[in-house]
């Protein structure tokens, strides 16, 4: 655990006393330090079209990995335990909201289900929108060896030194898109247009299975 990692730490024990009074520093404070996170959540992932185009090199990868996995465990650490402590905090900015998002989406399938009934509530008092949760829903599918529902999952293969990212299956396609929209999603199609536009090589295949990755 780095220093400063156990100076924030230190910092929510301290400010928990007041974190039922709502105060405006301990809201402050959090909102602050959540917009941190966020901005680390995403810088870490920066470089992931270098990645995912096939243009780094096997050591790059191996140390974007581990970059990336100190990073999100850190602060997976700090959000815990602002979860833990003060619930979903009332009155944080966008950004702060969002960041809380990132960081429980990308953690591992025990820690979503733990929190996952706080991300409804959030959603059912205007902190987050029902796309942001339907999207980490479908990552505990993924992560679950299951097909999501609404296409918000992909998954990487690697052929040829080239990495080629897959839409993960769905479990209807035929309402793939009608699902989508129920929640405020764009269609799959522009979606995947999108991310191609980014450089990177992304495929929906009605066809694939869950099994077909699994045995990859």
């Amino acid at each position: 655990m780095t220093k400063q990692l156990i100076t924030i730490l230190a910092a929510l024990v301290c400010c928990s006393v007041s974190a039922q009074t709502g105060t405006a520093d301990t809201r402050d404070m959090l909102d602050s330090l959540l917009c941190d996170i966020g901005r680390k959540d995403q810088e870490v992932r920066s470089d992931w079209a270098k990645v995912a185009a096939g243009k780094a090199t096997q050591d790059e990868i191996i140390a974007y990995a581990m970059k990336m996995e100190e990073t999100d465990n850190a602060n997976l650490e700090v959000v815990s335990r602002i979860l833990d402590t003060y619930g979903w905090p009332d009155g944080l900015s966008e950004d702060a909201n969002n960041a809380i998002f990132l960081v429980i989406d990308h953690s591992d399938l025990k820690t979503m289900k733990k929190y996952v009934g706080l991300f409804h509530d959030a959603v059912e008092n205007g902190y987050l929108s029902m796309d942001e949760l339907v999207t980490m829903e479908d990552r505990m599918l993924m992560n679950a060896g299951k097909p999501q529902k609404y296409g918000t999952q992909a998954y990487s293969i690697t052929a040829g030194g080239k990495a080629v990212i897959y839409i993960w299956p769905v479990e209807n396609p035929d309402k793939l898109n009608q699902l989508r929209q129920s929640v405020g999603l764009s269609p799959i199609e522009e979606y995947l247009e999108m991310v191609k536009q980014q450089g990177v090589e992304i495929i929906y295949d009605k066809k694939k299975r869950v099994k077909d990755f699994i045995q990859h």
